[in-house]
């Protein structure tokens, strides 16, 4: 609808006279504001068209395995076979939740993303960790993946909510 009205106002001001396109002036402003929002009001509806492609069967599901392969893989390019160095710690903890964000994103599907992302010196220290979360078993999900090399280990956690 938006673009048929645009059409038609965009024709009467390029039909005018050229003696009278200074008064058409405003009504080419009104109409550069009116078709900047008709193209805002069309993203805003591909977005929900595509939000609403997602409603259906495994296209909507958090899908564990593949979720644990977007983890293990961004684990794998922030840190690959590097030896534990506390001065690069902070910066691989947070390529690692970063590049999993980037890839979680990239799968399109309604979901809000929560990464963390713990790296600890293998020196024989414990390490216990526990999460619990109150939502929807049926739209929400989470994965948990323990990497380790000679000298570290690395435990990332992605909670994915349903929108």
């Amino acid at each position: 609808m938006c673009d048929i009205i645009a059409i038609v106002r965009l024709t009467e001001v390029t039909n005018a006279p050229s003696s009278d396109l200074q008064g058409h002036a405003q009504t080419y402003r009104e109409l550069q504001h009116y078709i900047t929002s008709c193209t805002e009001i069309t993203r805003t509806c591909k977005t929900v068209r595509k939000m609403d492609e997602y409603q259906s069967g495994e296209e909507t599901a958090f899908i564990v395995d593949e979720i644990s392969g977007i983890i293990k893989e961004s684990i794998e390019a922030a840190i690959g076979g590097n030896a534990y160095q506390p001065s690069r710690v902070s910066q691989w903890t947070t390529s690692v939740v970063e590049l999993c964000l980037s890839q979680l994103t990239k799968l399109g599907k309604p979901f809000k993303y929560i990464v963390t992302s713990v790296i600890m010196q293998k020196n024989g220290a414990g390490l216990h960790t526990a999460s619990s979360c109150y939502w929807d078993n049926n739209a929400d999900g989470s994965c948990t993946v323990r990497w380790e090399n000679k000298t570290m280990f690395c435990i990332v956690s992605v909670f994915g909510l349903g929108i």
